[in-house]
């Protein structure tokens, strides 16, 4: 048997991730084992890639939480046609020791088609693979199947990602179930949005010190407030500005995490976290976020990297009146939603996200 080390890297942060890939000699099989990561991501995605001419990859597993050390998958690769498949197969674990790592997969075994995953990993020794789909059974009382956004919630609330309220409050009657509500109309803050976007972005290295006056160590959001400060994906004002921001003794800026924000300030926020750096396009989407405007480089990248990734409102008279395209409006100042942000931020960082039901 013929041990290669390799180093994979994560494309959320720069992080990388060691794995150890296990070649046999007279067997078509072989294995992945993954270790330590410096990758400060929650996702990864796992596969296996046939380096012909076509450069497929087959997909065995995108975006799974948690790859941990001892995390095994196990393949097998049929006799090699023109354009090879490769299939992970359920091998036991020869040790008999109890199994604390288990990972479960299917594949279709065809080059460049997506395949299914779900897995479910303790760090550990490596045990045996199985495959057992793991549904996601939150529902929300006023985001029923067919909302707009009903979609894009479940894909974040089913990672933990975004929660609700618990009904029974007014106008929130229990229903059979006793579903919370999620309120997807309520405007979101600065600092719900901050935490929202720096768990999708996977951000979770451990912080220290203080960047805003109001947002204290130990306050509700500071961990993700300095986890996107530190990559300069949101920023503050300055202080002694405002008469209820006095400046400290350090002067340091205001975070506002209690303010509401906008619609162009999330294209900002998520464009940045999603590290979308494309030069400044000449494209020209909506009639109120034209070139050289504050949030124009920041939509338009969203839209390259992110087809269909939000929506604007058909322009009309008086207030929005049409251009010679007939060009929507973004409405970049306008309050942001909870429906909204939920929209833009999953379709960011989990494009095509299908998340199983109940």
């Amino acid at each position: 048997m013929y041990h290669v080390e390799l180093k994979a890297q994560s494309l959320a942060d720069n992080g990388l991730i060691d794995a150890e890939v296990r070649l046999h000699e007279d067997t078509s099989n072989f294995e992945i084992v993954y270790g330590p990561t410096t990758s400060s991501s929650q996702f990864a995605t796992i596969g296996t890639q046939a380096l012909y001419s076509s450069g497929t990859f087959t997909q065995v597993s995108c975006n799974t939480a948690g790859i941990t050390t001892g995390t095994r998958l196990n393949f097998t690769i049929s006799t090699c046609p023109a354009q090879p498949t490769e299939t992970p197969t359920t091998i036991p674990a020869t040790n008999t020791s109890t199994p604390t790592s288990i990972v479960s997969a299917t594949s279709t075994g065809t080059p460049g088609t997506p395949a299914t995953a779900t897995s479910t990993e303790t760090p550990g020794t490596p045990g045996s693979a199985t495959a057992t789909p793991t549904a996601c059974t939150i529902e929300f009382a006023d985001v029923l199947p067919g909302n707009t956004f009903y979609a894009n919630i479940r894909c974040l609330a089913c990672r933990g990602i975004i929660n609700g309220y618990p009904c029974g409050g007014d106008g929130e009657p229990c229903n059979g179930t006793s579903d919370p509500y999620f309120r997807p109309s309520n405007n979101i803050t600065r600092g719900q949005l901050a935490k929202v976007v720096s768990q999708s972005a996977g951000f979770t290295e451990p912080v220290t010190g203080q960047t805003f006056e109001d947002v204290a160590p130990g306050t509700t959001f500071y961990d993700f407030v300095e986890r996107l400060a530190s990559r300069g994906v949101m920023g503050g004002y300055p202080c002694g500005v405002e008469p209820n921001e006095p400046c400290g003794n350090g002067n340091l800026p205001y975070f506002r995490p209690g303010a509401n924000a906008t619609r162009g300030q999330l294209t900002k926020i998520v464009s940045n976290a999603a590290g979308f750096s494309d030069p400044d396009p000449s494209t020209f989407t909506f009639t109120d976020v034209p070139p050289g405007s504050t949030f124009h480089l920041y939509v338009e990248r969203l839209l390259i990297n992110r087809p269909g990734v939000m929506g604007g409102y058909p322009c009309s008279s008086p207030a929005e009146p049409c251009d010679d395209q007939n060009r929507p409006y973004f409405r970049p100042s306008a309050t942001l939603s909870r429906g909204q942000t939920s929209k833009i931020v999953a379709n960011t960082f989990f494009p095509d996200c299908q998340t199983p039901s109940k």
